[in-house]
C-alpha cells in the first residue's frame, strides 16, 4: 500500500485544489496552493514537497517506520446539506509521539528549512505528536523567548508584530508559513497559514472528535483532495461530479467499502435501511450519498 500511497500523495501535492494539514485539534498549520504564485514540487520516492515564498510542505512517508504510515479515507457529513471529506496520514499513538515539550523552547538554528533559515523556537503546547514551533532571525524575539516560560500575552504580541514563520513538524509532515499573522478578527490568506485556538487546544485531543479515525492512530499530516462543493478554504461553489467520482476511487483505495457503498446506493437514490441494522461508517455514507444526490439534481 506505502507504493500506491506515495503515488496518490505526489498526485495531490501537484494538483493546485488540493491541501495539506500538519496539526492537532486547535493547533494547525495548512498548506494552499496560492493563486498566482510559483509553486516548486519536489518528488522523491517516499519524500513529497512543495514551496513557494509564501511556504512549503513536505510529506514523507518513510516515517519512523515506513510500514506503520497508513492513509484513511473518510466522508462525513456537515451543516444541514453538506459534507467534508479527507485522508488522514497516521502512525501508532507510540511511534507518533514526540518530545511534548510544555515550556517555551529555543532549538536553535533550523536543521532543515525548506523555505529560508532561522532560529526555531518550540512554543510548548505539550502535544505530544506535534512540534508547533516558530522561525525567526529576530534577535531581540529569540531572547524573549529565551526568558519565557510559556506562551503569553507579551510573547504571543512579539511573535505576532515580528511576522515570525510558522513552524509545524510530525514524524511525517512539515508545513512552514512564512505569510503575516492575522489579527484575531482577519482572514486568513489564500495560501498557507495557521491556526492557534487556546480554547480547543485544552480539550487535548489529536483530532476532532467527528474525524472517523480508528483507535490507536494518530494524524501526522492530513490532505485535503478537491471538493465537489468547497474549495480549501470552505467556500462554496457549483456541485463537481468528477470531484466526487475522483474521491470515489481515493475511498476505493484507502476508505471503508461500507462507507463506500452506502454513498454509492444513496447517490444512486436507494433509500436507508433501517439505522439500527448499520454501522457507524455506512450511516456517514448514506447520510452524505443522499447530499451528493441533492447537490447533482
Amino acid at each position: 500500500m506505502l507504493s500506491t500511497l506515495d503515488d496518490a500523495v505526489a498526485g495531490w501535492l501537484d494538483d493546485p485544489l488540493a491541501g495539506f494539514a500538519v496539526g492537532t485539534f486547535g493547533a494547525i498549520a495548512e498548506f494552499l496552493h496560492p493563486p498566482g504564485s510559483t509553486v516548486t514540487v519536489e518528488h522523491r520516492p517516499g519524500v513529497h514537497t512543495a514551496t513557494c515564498d509564501d511556504g512549503a510542505v513536505r510529506i514523507d512517508l518513510r516515517g519512523p517506520v515506513p510500514d506503520d504510515v497508513s492513509a484513511h479515507a473518510w466522508r462525513r457529513p456537515t451543516g444541514t446539506d453538506g459534507w467534508t471529506h479527507a485522508v488522514a496520514l497516521c502512525l501508532p499513538d507510540d511511534v507518533a509521539a514526540g518530545p511534548a515539550r510544555r515550556t517555551v523552547t529555543v532549538l536553535g538554528s533550523d536543521p532543515d528549512p525548506l523555505v529560508r533559515p532561522g532560529t526555531l523556537v518550540d512554543l510548548g503546547l505539550g502535544v505530544g505528536h506535534l512540534e508547533a514551533c516558530i522561525r525567526t532571525t529576530d534577535a531581540d524575539l529569540v531572547a524573549q523567548c529565551e526568558a519565557a516560560s510559556e506562551l503569553d500575552g507579551p510573547l504571543v504580541h512579539a511573535i505576532f508584530h515580528a511576522g515570525a514563520a510558522r513552524v509545524f513538524r510530525t514524524a511525517v509532515g512539515r508545513i512552514e508559513v512564512e505569510t503575516p499573522i492575522p489579527p484575531v478578527d482577519g482572514e486568513s490568506p489564500l495560501g498557507p497559514h495557521t491556526h492557534l485556538l487556546p480554547a480547543l487546544l485544552a480539550h487535548r485531543r489529536t483530532h476532532p472528535a467527528t474525524d472517523p479515525v480508528p483507535d490507536g492512530l494518530v494524524p501526522v499530516a492530513s490532505v485535503f483532495p478537491p471538493h465537489p462543493h468547497h474549495d480549501a478554504l470552505g467556500r462554496e461553489h457549483p456541485y463537481d461530479a468528477a470531484a466526487d467520482a475522483a474521491f470515489d476511487e481515493v475511498m476505493a483505495e484507502f476508505g471503508d467499502a461500507e462507507e463506500l457503498e452506502a454513498t454509492r446506493r444513496a447517490r444512486a437514490g436507494e433509500p436507508e435501511p433501517d439505522r439500527a441494522d448499520l454501522s457507524p461508517a455506512a450511516r456517514r455514507g448514506y447520510r452524505v450519498g443522499t447530499r451528493c444526490a441533492a447537490r447533482s439534481s
